[in-house]
């Protein structure tokens, strides 16, 4: 079944692909931040999930989980944008409890040692969980961020985002460096 988006959001599709094949991380790079790039890429990957339907109205939180490795960038990425026409408001968090309300939450590598913990409390809601911790789509995280050939791109596990009644879009997946798990049918 194809999914039919529309010009803004192929728009942002589009800003996903080009950040994904030419921001390298080098002093060439007009001096782009690791996390700049990484704000943008969580900026955009909301508008490519579906939620389960809740009531309109509302904010979309976007939750950091840790230590903030973003500052300033994800505020700027986010400033006066809306995701499923909701303003997107940015919650920095420190323990899962405060997560309930998030529609995204991004796990910061601070919380390594404890993703697993985070993860099964996260679990019983529909949220897109996003980290940079390593190996973090094999731990039971649905969209990874990795470094590849100096460039960052991301890694995506379709199937634990399903599990928790999300539905990541197959334009997505598309640009993902790769997808793990149970992959979705070819359309």
């Amino acid at each position: 079944m194809a999914t039919v988006i529309g010009r803004r959001t192929a728009r942002a599709l589009v800003a996903v692909a080009i950040l994904q094949g030419f921001w390298p991380l080098s002093a060439h790079a007009q001096r782009v931040s690791e996390y700049q790039v990484k704000a943008a890429f969580l900026q955009n990957f909301a508008k490519f999930v579906e939620w389960p339907a809740t009531g309109e109205g509302g904010e979309f939180h976007l939750c950091i989980l840790g230590d903030d490795p973003f500052g300033h960038w994800i505020d700027e990425a986010t400033s006066g944008t809306r995701v499923k026409n909701r303003p997107v408001v940015v919650r920095r968090i420190r323990q899962v409890e405060e997560a309930a309300g998030c529609q995204t939450v991004f796990i910061s590598a601070s919380e390594n040692t404890r993703v697993r913990v985070v993860l099964d409390g996260l679990r019983p809601a529909a949220v897109l969980t996003v980290s940079d911790v390593p190996q973090f789509v094999d731990r039971g995280g649905m969209i990874g961020f990795t470094t590849t050939a100096g460039r960052i791109r991301f890694i995506a596990n379709p199937a634990v985002a399903r599990a928790a009644g999300l539905q990541l879009a197959s334009e997505l997946l598309r640009v993902a460096a790769s997808v793990v798990g149970q992959a979705t049918p070819k359309e």
